[in-house]
């Protein structure tokens, strides 16, 4: 039960923690045997009331504060009702597969040690713990999907696809996808980029499809400012979504603020709000 939201709260929230106050927060966590950091933002509404988590994962070669700044979440949660949740890839990347991290870093256990470490000191809705990310975190938000099905409600994939070999989720996990038909740097159609082998979009949507046990081919929901929304039927609410911007470069597509508290959207789909929308509508099953 509970209210809406990303943040809704449930009733069956859990044991909370003591709850720091709201604001911006750096932390410094030792996981895998390093020194790992991430940064937290809090909605002035925590008090009181389990919250949404939304962890978000830069891109290779970028930092956390560079995917805060165009992710925009720090302003939607405090509308929407989340924390949401920026850890910081090792050099600048992400183990997520065949791309992009050298070191076979644990980052599926880091992400599950940040999420613990938020859930010490915050009130948490475990129903509604959700990742998200670009590019090479987008590639690492298809392994979360697969490795920590366990932990997170729904997963929003920005500009990368699933770049493991096999995916076995413990649970079916309701996946969006959002990507720029002329993207170069990780190709829509797939292809190789710099030594980099990448799957087409198409492929791993149908492998999403497939593991959620939904219809073989998707439904073309609506289309509108060059963005096309196609959605596979699935079973028990698992649902698969791809966004596809016509003409979209390897980038965020930016949300218009205006929707947030209910205003008039922005024509074009941006991905933040495709993906706070998906995550609202899916919280765990």
């Amino acid at each position: 039960g509970g209210s809406a939201g990303a943040g809704g709260g449930s009733t069956d929230g859990g044991a909370c923690g003591p709850g720091v106050p709201v604001g911006n927060h750096m932390r410094t966590i030792m996981s895998g045997g390093a020194a790992r950091r991430f940064s937290v933002h809090v909605p002035p509404n925590a008090a009181g009331q389990p919250l949404g988590l939304v962890v978000g994962m830069h891109g290779l070669f970028e930092s956390a504060a560079d995917f805060r700044a165009y992710a925009n979440y720090d302003d939607i949660g405090d509308v929407r009702g989340f924390i949401a949740v920026y850890p910081e890839g090792l050099n600048s990347s992400w183990n997520a597969g065949s791309c992009c991290s050298t070191g076979g870093t644990n980052d599926v256990g880091f992400i599950r040690d940040v999420v613990a470490a938020v859930q010490r000191e915050w009130c948490i809705d475990p129903l509604r713990i959700h990742a998200s990310g670009f590019s090479n975190g987008g590639m690492m938000t298809h392994r979360l999907a697969c490795e920590a099905a366990d932990l997170f409600a729904s997963v929003g994939a920005g500009s990368g696809p699933l770049m493991l070999a096999s995916c076995s989720p413990a649970r079916r996990v309701p996946l969006v996808h959002y990507h720029g038909t002329s993207d170069t740097t990780v190709p829509y159609n797939g292809g190789s980029v710099v030594l980099v082998n990448f799957p087409s979009v198409a492929n791993t949507m149908a492998g999403w499809a497939m593991r959620n046990g939904c219809a073989a081919s998707p439904t073309r929901r609506w289309e509108d400012a060059g963005v096309q929304a196609d959605a596979w039927a699935c079973d028990g609410g698992a649902d698969v979504v791809l966004y596809t911007l016509q003409g979209g470069e390897h980038f965020w597509t930016p949300s218009g603020v205006a929707w947030i508290d209910g205003g008039t959207p922005n024509a074009r789909l941006g991905t933040s709000r495709a993906f706070v929308e998906f995550f609202e509508g899916h919280p765990k099953r």
